[in-house]
């Protein structure tokens, strides 16, 4: 058996054992540090090679800081090794096998008598995690991705505490552990947590059970608020589980299993973990997805744009039996209904808050504002409403209002107003130092909108009001054919609403809903205002995008693929059946390249390979630029997040939807 196989055997056993006996998983959630902050309330004990060598007292908090070996650096970014052997011959052999797959170059470093070959470097951890994706599925089971690799003893880490006090604790890797979960970096973690020297930098490892880890995968991946059903949520799960156990050892040459960016799958933590994403970890525990017997490389895709593709097709390599391309039927017409608001409001503007039409409805439900002091809006309306209703504000927020004139309706004699009645002050400065009000208060007659908006941005202040959830949700079914007709219907547009008499709202929908005393619908705000576009997948707010580049920009991406001379031409010369740009030319004068799959997506820097592309010329006829318009979202490979929700919402359980996805495939539970 030639040592290129038998290298190949003994990793397939080395893997399939990982995949039996393996709980843990070791997750690289901050890479390349110089500075790593840690917090606890409970005491953090410090271990090296199992002995504990510091204590960090609970509730104090501190931070590591690393000072580097002098040594120069390597060849920066990202590598892909391919494997690592004793002889010549059987690394060419590996060349030749890697040269069938990708037209990349292969560099090959001789270390500790073994030839390693590899590929990059890569600038970006994405661009090494889809090649090395594509070698594994192409027969290459031990690949795996590292950054520069030479260390040095020289490498300290220090401790700093509260006091700022430096200490030294190590050359070499130390472990963190403690009672309760871990804040590294402003973030909650459980398990343990590990800081690994590497390259002059530190890598920041936690250690924890695979369940757990999922609990803090689902949420990020697909978050229950824009997802709420739990067997697309499950279908996630399993998807992940899958992900996880087919991915262990992906970065062991830098001491971690996988990452916690879209480079791997996104990994936020504890506190990304909700209720209903926890649940369907629970419920789908242990359970992956298998072909053949083995767990599948489970790739996911953010929204496919109604087809999903062949993975080689975009990886390149070979085709792979599993993740072949399909239609995504949970994309659709999805379940609608059309409501009428009784009440339009005109075109209202202020300085004094973003969206004036949420703060009425907020207001209007709390019984702040009444439906009659909304007639001319954008008229002056004097002292004696202004007064009236910022005590009215004050009262609410039981701040006792004191017997004192408002002098005028003017801005500035409304700040005095208010700054006595709160700082006891007549002076307008702690009004902008509290952040109560946020521009200037001239000497100018108030309009009644913005005498509204200043007492909301009281409101909102000492209530703590945040527009961006406020009563936010998911329009499911139930919901969507219970909704009575609301007084007003407002329509998202960037940073403002209108307020409009008509709309159709579509499961799936993101809204937000301000109710009156009876609970019944005061103010709905459509925060997806493609739904009214007749687009049917709405619930995706990026279900389009755009790019333009210009012929400066392109040449400068078209460098970092080795393409030197100006750019005189861009063309399409292949797409799939599923509309996806696969190949383009580049063209110069008298030279020209051949991009293929992931790098035509690299190259352009863009969404998706899923895009039209327009030319722009000059008054000359010299190209100036290329206009994209892409209608998906990611790689476009095996389930798609929304085509699962789409299907969950049609009766669909999360097997089925697997299936769907993902070719001639078992789901079973890890024993």
């Amino acid at each position: 058996m030639g040592s290129f196989y038998r290298y190949f055997f003994f990793s397939v056993i080395f893997l399939l054992s990982i995949f039996v006996f393996s709980k843990t998983i070791r997750v690289g959630i901050f890479l390349r540090q110089k500075r790593v902050s840690v917090y606890s309330p409970s005491t953090i004990y410090v271990y090296k090679s199992g002995r504990r060598i510091k204590v960090i007292p609970a509730r104090s908090g501190c931070f590591f800081w690393i000072k580097r070996g002098n040594y120069r650096d390597h060849r920066s970014g990202w590598f892909v090794q391919v494997g690592a052997f004793k002889k010549l011959s059987s690394v060419k052999n590996c060349k030749k096998k890697v040269s069938a797959v990708t037209d990349l170059d292969i560099v090959v470093k001789k270390r500790r008598g073994l030839y390693l070959v590899r590929l990059g470097p890569f600038d970006k951890l994405a661009e090494a995690s889809a090649i090395r994706d594509t070698l594994k599925m192409s027969g290459f089971p031990d690949v795996f991705i590292v950054s520069q690799s030479k260390n040095s003893r020289r490498d300290r880490i220090y401790l700093i505490d509260s006091e700022y006090n430096k200490r030294f604790v190590s050359h070499s890797a130390i472990n963190l552990k403690s009672a309760s979960p871990i804040k590294v970096n402003g973030s909650r973690y459980r398990g343990s947590i590990e800081i690994i020297p590497h390259n002059g930098r530190m890598n920041v490892v936690n250690i924890l059970d695979i369940e757990n880890y999922l609990k803090g995968v689902v949420p990020a991946e697909m978050s229950p608020r824009l997802y709420p059903n739990i067997e697309a949520l499950k279908a996630q799960a399993v998807a992940a589980r899958t992900y996880v156990y087919y991915n262990l050892n992906q970065f062991k040459g830098m001491g971690f299993d996988i990452c916690a960016t879209q480079s791997c799958q996104v990994y936020k933590g504890l506190d990304a973990e909700r209720d209903l994403s926890s649940e369907a970890v629970d419920d789908t525990m242990g359970e992956v997805i298998l072909y053949n017997g083995k767990p599948i490389n489970a790739m996911f895709t953010a929204y496919c744009g109604g087809h999903t593709e062949d993975f080689n097709r975009i990886f390149g390599g070979k085709p792979v039996p599993y993740l072949k391309g399909v239609k995504c039927d949970g994309e659709g017409s999805f379940p609608h209904k059309t409501i009428s608001a009784t009440r339009v409001i005109n075109s209202i503007s202020t300085p004094y808050i973003s969206r004036p039409y949420l703060a009425i409805a907020v207001l209007m439900s709390r019984g702040l504002l009444s439906e009659n002091e909304l007639d001319e809006i954008n008229g002056y309306w004097g002292k004696g409403f202004a007064k009236a209703y910022l005590d009215r504000i004050l009262n609410y927020l039981g701040i006792e209002v004191k017997d004192v004139p408002l002098s005028s309706s003017k801005l500035n004699d409304i700040g005095e107003y208010l700054s006595l009645q709160i700082f006891n002050t007549s002076s307008l400065k702690p009004l902008f130092e509290s952040g109560l009000i946020n521009q200037d208060l001239p000497e100018i007659n108030a309009k009644k909108i913005d005498v509204i908006a200043i007492g909301y941005s009281v409101l909102k202040h000492f209530e703590k009001i945040d527009n961006y959830s406020l009563d936010f949700m998911i329009v499911d079914k139930d919901f969507l054919f219970g909704l009575e007709n609301p007084e007003f219907i407002f329509l998202n547009q960037g940073n403002v609403e209108l307020s409009v008499p008509i709309a159709t709202i579509r499961v799936g929908d993101r809204i937000r809903v301000i109710y009156n005393e009876n609970h019944i619908p005061l103010a709905v705000t459509i925060v997806t205002p493609e739904s009214q576009q007749g687009i049917t997948d709405s619930f995706l707010s990026n279900y389009v995008w755009y790019s333009f580049l210009t012929i400066d920009e392109l040449n400068v991406r078209a460098k970092g693929f080795g393409f030197e001379k100006p750019i005189t031409d861009i063309e399409v010369i292949e797409k799939t059946d599923t509309g996806r740009v696969v190949k383009i030319r580049v063209k110069s004068e008298k030279y020209s390249r051949v991009y293929r799959g992931l790098k035509v997506r690299w190259f352009f820097g863009v969404k998706e390979n899923k895009f039209e592309l327009y030319k722009r010329y000059d008054e000359d006829g010299k190209l100036k630029g290329v206009y994209l318009v892409g209608n998906a979202w990611g790689h476009g490979v095996g389930m798609c997040q929304i085509g699962a929700f789409g299907l969950a919402t049609k009766g669909w359980d999360y097997k089925k939807i697997l299936k769907h996805y993902y070719t001639g495939v078992e789901i079973k539970e890890v024993e």
